[in-house]
Parts: C-alpha cells; structure tokens; sequence
C-alpha cells in the first residue's frame, strides 16, 4: 500500500529539527535538575519537587525522540516513509511508551503545579498543607493518568510506527484497518486498531475538557487577584493619606516603615502571581498543541506539536531560571544581568528563594477587620500582639520569605520598648493598629 503522507516530520528539515531540539532540551532539563539538587532547599519545597519530577520525565521523552531512528523498526510498513530505522519492535514499544508517558507525566504535572499556585494565592493553603495533602494526591494523579493509558494502549497493540513521525506512538491510521511492521525476527500484526479509535476519541475529548476548564478558571482567578490587587492599593492609599492629616512626626516615621514593609510584601506576591500566570499560559499552550495535532492532524499543525513536545524541557528550563532570575534582581538590584545568570549557574545556593504560600494581606473576621481599621481611626496606641493561628489565618508558618532570612523587629516609642527576633516557624508580629511591622533582614 502507498500513501503519500506530506508531514512536517517526514522532512528533512523536522527530522534535523526534532532531533537538535530534543537533544537540547534534554540538556536544559538536566542543568535544571543540577541547580535545584545544589539550591539551599533542594527539594524540601513544592516547587522544586514538581519541577524535578517534570524535568525528569522530559529528559526520558527528550531522549527517545532525539533516537527516533534507532528505535524505529526496520521494516516500516508505510511506503511513504522517508526516515531512517534501525530498531525492532521491542525498542519501537519502548519509546513510544516512553513518550506516552513522558509527555502525559509533564502536562499534568504543569497542570498541577498551576493549581499549585492557584491554591497558595487565592485560598492560602499553607506549605506544609500542601505537602501533606496536595502533593500525594498530584502524583496519585499524574501516575495513574500517565502510566495507565500507557500500559493501556500497550497491552492493545495500538502503539506502531506512526505514518505522521518519525518516532513510534499511537496511531490507529490505516485504510486495510492492521497496522503490522517486521523487527527483523517474525511479522508482529495488530488487528482491532478500528476499535481503538474510540478509546482515542474519549482521549481526545478528555484533554479538550480538561484544558478548556482550567483555562476558565485560571482566567477567572487571575481576574480576581487583579481586582483583588487594586482594591488592596486604593486601601493602602486612603490610609496612608489620613496618616499624613493626624499623627505627629514620630508615629507617621513607623507608619511609613510599616507601609514600606507591605508593599515589599505585595512586590514579592506580584512576582509569584507572574510566575503563576507563565507556568498556566505555557500550560494551556502545550496543551493545546498537542489537542490540535490529535484532532487537526495536517502539516501545520504536525509541525507545532512537534516542535512543542521536541521542546518541553527548554521552555521548563527557561521558565524556571527566569523565576530565580527575577528572584536574584528583586534581591539585589545592583546585580547586573551576566551577575546574575553567574549566581544562576555557578552559585545556585545563593539564589533567595520566595515560597509561593503568601498570608492573607488583610485580616479576614470581623473583629481583625475592625482592628485594621484602626489605623484611620487613628487612636494612636501602639500594641504588641502575637498572630497566630485564629487570627491572621495561614500566616504561622507560611509566609512569604526569603529562606536565608531571618525576622526582626524593634520599636522604642513613648516609653514603651517592644523587642523580638525570631524564626519564621513561630512568628510573632509588632502591630501599630493592626497593619504588621515585618522587617526582613538578612543576617
């Protein structure tokens, strides 16, 4: 049987392409997995856990493409076939399932670190909630998506050359309804592949569901740190005025230093909220560039999702070292660029590292709605409280902070001396009329 199939993978220019950019990513991935084994918190946090399982799993689908045609079977049944091969269908099996499960295990753990950040900003979930509960249930999740379609598809002999790559996959695409190929020991055939067609459907329509409503919510929860953002900056400006019109020199000073210190609080939410907003933006584009190579199966759309999933493990590499990047800046703007990529690459246990759990910026009962009221009430008292686990809740233990920091505060005013440094595990904050004084210094 001969069939021209005009795909992207089937030129030159794909197969040099697929290759030198799977070969790439493999390497970013692994540079990716260094620098966080070297970081100060390894993976003791959430962030670093999911990256490295993601990076790990893209460095085995980098490597099975970039040998396509070492594991390509000798005798591909396609006549249109152009590419080269040199395998059997033992190591035809082996990638694609592989890739099956390497391109499944990266997209639902993006997929997981976005609800991930979703949860840590708009809901507060602590930390160490988030690794009790949050993260066995992720990998529960992305295992049992992963890999059970995987041995799914195996078990049914739906995974072949495909027509459309030059790497093996799942593929029910032939007119005769069998797809078989010789490894070089006997004919392997297949029949039944009609029947999988279904099982693709359900495939298909599941990934298309799943991204157009993550898609809906994480468009709707970004809408909401906005207008959540600007109605925190129009509190923070009324107030601030009235301070200007009633208090003395002396209580406007630690006013200000408490103003200061929130908006330092709120610049490091923004840039958890950017990085939030790439990791969902490159979600929902890898996503739907797979779903349209497997519903809109033509040369364009062959060509995207090949150069995406070629380059999974690049675009994870360079999202996650912009994120240290701006991390490095915010710490040190002096650094210049080339500084910083150094601190990046040749020092990563010096990049300041922001948890993504950020505490609620205003307290949420009605009687520590009150209390930060106070502040343009002015009733000018100055009082230490201890912010535990009732009121300010799931700010104990999951702030935002820098891991090599420690939390210190002083005040000395009207008499009253007021003194405490200690560790983020068991914080205590000096308010002046509810807004907290956080001065973050380093040691």
């Amino acid at each position: 049987m001969t069939t021209d199939y005009h795909h992207f993978s089937m030129t030159l220019i794909g197969r040099a392409a697929c290759m030198v950019i799977a070969i790439k990513s493999a390497i970013a991935s692994a540079f990716v997995l260094a620098v966080i084994i070297k970081t100060r918190s390894k993976l003791s946090t959430t962030y670093h856990r999911i990256t490295f399982y993601m990076s790990f799993w893209e460095i085995l689908s980098s490597i099975a493409i970039a040998l396509g045609p070492l594991m390509m079977p000798l005798d591909v049944p396609y006549a249109a076939f152009r590419g080269l091969s040199y395998g059997n269908s033992a190591t035809c099996d082996l990638q694609a399932f592989i890739l099956v499960n390497g391109t499944l295990s990266v997209l639902l753990s993006f997929l997981g670190l976005c609800i991930y950040y979703l949860l840590s900003i708009c809901y507060k979930v602590r930390e160490d909630l988030s690794k009790k509960v949050f993260e066995p249930l992720v990998l529960l999740v992305v295992t049992t998506f992963s890999t059970g379609p995987s041995i799914y598809f195996a078990k049914k002999h739906m995974i072949n050359p495909s027509p459309y790559s030059t790497t093996c996959f799942i593929t029910n695409e032939r007119a005769d309804g069998y797809v078989y190929y010789e490894d070089g020991l006997g004919e392997r055939t297949s029949s039944g592949v009609l029947d999988s067609g279904i099982s693709l459907r359900a495939v298909r329509t599941g990934c298309v569901t799943l991204l157009a409503v993550f898609t809906a919510f994480t468009v709707a929860s970004m809408y909401y740190i906005t207008k959540t953002a600007s109605r925190r900056a129009e509190i923070f400006e009324g107030s601030k005025k009235r301070c200007n019109e009633s208090y003395d020199d002396g209580t406007l000073a630690v006013v200000n230093s408490m103003m200061a210190q929130l908006h330092q609080q709120y610049s490091e939410e923004t840039i958890i909220k950017r990085q939030a907003f790439v990791h969902s933006s490159f979600a929902i584009i890898m996503g739907c560039a797979l779903s349209s190579s497997i519903l809109w199966d033509n040369y364009y759309t062959n060509a995207v999702a090949l150069i995406c999933r070629s380059a999974e493990g690049f675009l994870i590499a360079f999202i996650f070292f912009h994120n240290n990047f701006c991390h490095i800046k915010r710490s040190n703007p002096l650094l210049s660029w080339w500084e910083a990529i150094c601190i990046i690459t040749f020092a990563p246990v010096d990049i300041p590292e922001l948890f993504v759990t950020i505490p609620p910026a205003f307290p949420r009962s009605r009687e520590d709605e009150e209390l930060g009221n106070d502040i343009s009430r002015h009733s000018g008292n100055c009082e230490s409280q201890n912010i535990g686990g009732d009121a300010w809740r799931g700010l104990k233990g999951s702030s935002i902070h820098s891991s090599a920091h420690q939390f210190s505060f002083e005040i000395s005013l009207n008499g009253l001396e007021l003194e405490n440094n200690t560790q983020t595990d068991d914080l205590q904050i000096l308010t002046w009329n509810g807004i907290p004084n956080i001065s973050d210094a380093t040691d």
